[in-house]
Protein backbone atom coordinates (compact mmCIF):
# COMPACT_ATOMS: atom_id res chain seq x y z
CA UNK A 1 0.00 0.00 0.00
CA UNK A 2 1.24 3.31 -1.29
CA UNK A 3 1.79 5.60 2.21
CA UNK A 4 2.20 8.83 0.12
CA UNK A 5 0.15 9.96 -2.42
CA UNK A 6 1.77 10.58 -6.31
CA UNK A 7 1.03 14.44 -6.17
CA UNK A 8 2.49 14.74 -2.79
CA UNK A 9 5.45 12.90 -3.84
CA UNK A 10 5.91 14.96 -6.82
CA UNK A 11 5.34 18.24 -5.16
CA UNK A 12 8.69 17.01 -2.77
CA UNK A 13 10.67 16.14 -5.62
CA UNK A 14 9.90 19.15 -7.33
CA UNK A 15 10.72 21.02 -4.46
CA UNK A 16 14.56 19.15 -4.23
CA UNK A 17 15.05 20.01 -7.95
CA UNK A 18 14.48 23.53 -7.33
CA UNK A 19 16.54 23.85 -4.45
CA UNK A 20 19.46 22.01 -6.18
CA UNK A 21 18.81 24.01 -9.16
CA UNK A 22 17.93 20.73 -11.93
CA UNK A 23 14.97 19.16 -13.99
CA UNK A 24 12.54 17.42 -12.06
CA UNK A 25 12.94 13.96 -13.14
CA UNK A 26 10.20 11.62 -14.42
CA UNK A 27 8.93 9.83 -11.11
CA UNK A 28 7.76 6.31 -11.75
CA UNK A 29 6.06 4.48 -8.76
CA UNK A 30 7.07 0.65 -9.57
CA UNK A 31 9.96 -1.28 -8.69
CA UNK A 32 9.35 -4.78 -9.88
CA UNK A 33 12.93 -4.72 -11.94
CA UNK A 34 14.71 -2.49 -9.40
CA UNK A 35 17.84 -3.79 -8.23
CA UNK A 36 19.30 -4.12 -4.56
CA UNK A 37 16.89 -3.50 -1.09
CA UNK A 38 16.80 0.52 -1.76
CA UNK A 39 12.88 1.63 -1.76
CA UNK A 40 13.75 4.20 -4.53
CA UNK A 41 16.50 3.87 -7.51
CA UNK A 42 17.52 6.73 -10.19
CA UNK A 43 17.96 5.72 -13.60
CA UNK A 44 19.64 7.48 -16.60
CA UNK A 45 18.95 6.36 -20.02
CA UNK A 46 19.97 9.01 -23.45
CA UNK A 47 20.11 11.77 -20.69
CA UNK A 48 16.80 11.35 -19.58
CA UNK A 49 16.27 11.00 -15.97
CA UNK A 50 13.62 8.46 -13.91
CA UNK A 51 13.37 8.50 -10.63
CA UNK A 52 11.63 4.99 -9.29
CA UNK A 53 9.90 4.69 -6.01
CA UNK A 54 8.99 1.81 -4.44
CA UNK A 55 6.97 3.36 -1.49
CA UNK A 56 6.54 -0.02 0.72
CA UNK A 57 7.66 1.63 3.84
CA UNK A 58 5.69 1.95 6.92
CA UNK A 59 7.33 4.85 8.16
CA UNK A 60 6.67 7.43 5.06
CA UNK A 61 9.49 9.89 6.52
CA UNK A 62 11.94 6.86 5.31
CA UNK A 63 10.74 7.08 1.88
CA UNK A 64 11.21 10.98 1.65
CA UNK A 65 14.53 10.25 3.18
CA UNK A 66 15.69 7.40 0.45
CA UNK A 67 14.22 9.95 -2.50
CA UNK A 68 16.05 12.73 -1.11
CA UNK A 69 19.15 10.68 -1.64
CA UNK A 70 18.17 9.86 -5.25
CA UNK A 71 17.46 13.04 -6.17
CA UNK A 72 21.09 13.81 -4.42
CA UNK A 73 22.71 11.37 -6.84
CA UNK A 74 20.75 12.60 -10.08
CA UNK A 75 22.10 15.71 -9.24
CA UNK A 76 25.70 14.08 -8.86
CA UNK A 77 25.65 12.64 -11.56
CA UNK A 78 24.53 15.56 -13.90
CA UNK A 79 27.22 18.40 -11.71
CA UNK A 80 30.63 15.99 -11.95
CA UNK A 81 30.05 12.16 -12.31
CA UNK A 82 34.03 12.22 -12.21
CA UNK A 83 34.27 13.00 -8.92
CA UNK A 84 31.69 11.31 -7.50
CA UNK A 85 31.62 7.83 -9.29
CA UNK A 86 34.63 7.73 -10.93
CA UNK A 87 35.83 4.87 -7.85
CA UNK A 88 32.08 4.46 -6.33
CA UNK A 89 31.75 0.63 -5.38
CA UNK A 90 28.64 -1.63 -4.47
CA UNK A 91 28.21 -4.21 -2.34
CA UNK A 92 29.37 -7.51 -2.44
CA UNK A 93 32.30 -5.99 -3.14
CA UNK A 94 32.60 -4.05 -0.61
CA UNK A 95 31.40 -3.97 3.19
CA UNK A 96 28.02 -1.71 3.94
CA UNK A 97 30.51 0.54 6.07
CA UNK A 98 32.76 1.01 2.97
CA UNK A 99 30.29 1.50 0.92
CA UNK A 100 28.77 4.43 3.50
CA UNK A 101 32.15 5.81 3.26
CA UNK A 102 32.24 6.67 0.16
CA UNK A 103 31.92 10.63 -1.11
CA UNK A 104 29.24 9.85 -3.25
CA UNK A 105 27.52 8.10 -0.22
CA UNK A 106 28.06 10.79 2.07
CA UNK A 107 27.19 13.48 0.41
CA UNK A 108 23.69 12.14 -0.28
CA UNK A 109 23.10 11.55 3.20
CA UNK A 110 24.08 14.54 4.80
CA UNK A 111 22.23 16.56 2.14
CA UNK A 112 18.98 13.91 2.65
CA UNK A 113 19.70 14.76 6.51
CA UNK A 114 19.51 18.37 5.57
CA UNK A 115 15.86 18.22 3.19
CA UNK A 116 14.64 16.28 6.04
CA UNK A 117 15.68 18.57 9.19
CA UNK A 118 14.41 21.39 6.35
CA UNK A 119 10.78 20.00 5.20
CA UNK A 120 9.62 17.93 8.71
CA UNK A 121 11.77 19.38 11.18
CA UNK A 122 13.39 15.65 12.17
CA UNK A 123 16.58 14.41 12.84
CA UNK A 124 17.34 11.02 10.66
CA UNK A 125 18.97 8.52 12.88
CA UNK A 126 22.52 7.53 10.54
CA UNK A 127 23.94 4.57 12.05
CA UNK A 128 27.66 4.25 10.47
CA UNK A 129 30.92 4.20 12.27
CA UNK A 130 32.05 7.09 14.50
CA UNK A 131 34.38 8.04 11.39
CA UNK A 132 31.72 7.88 8.46
CA UNK A 133 29.08 9.81 10.88
CA UNK A 134 31.78 12.32 11.96
CA UNK A 135 32.45 13.11 7.70
CA UNK A 136 28.32 13.00 7.45
CA UNK A 137 28.23 15.64 9.92
CA UNK A 138 31.20 17.82 8.10
CA UNK A 139 29.29 17.50 4.72
CA UNK A 140 26.49 18.18 6.10
CA UNK A 141 27.34 21.65 8.13
CA UNK A 142 28.92 22.93 4.05
CA UNK A 143 25.08 22.02 2.56
CA UNK A 144 23.82 23.80 5.28
CA UNK A 145 26.17 26.48 4.83
CA UNK A 146 25.62 26.38 0.68
CA UNK A 147 21.56 26.11 0.64
CA UNK A 148 20.82 27.76 3.97
CA UNK A 149 18.90 26.50 6.84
Amino acid sequence: MKMIEDEKMREYVSNICAILNVETPIIIYNGDDMQGTSSAQTVCENNVYTLRIVDGSTNPTDTYFVVAREVRHMWQMMTDRKKYFRDYLTAPSISQEDQNSQISEIDCTAFAMYIIRKFFSLTPKIINSPETNNLIDLRYNYIVKTYGA
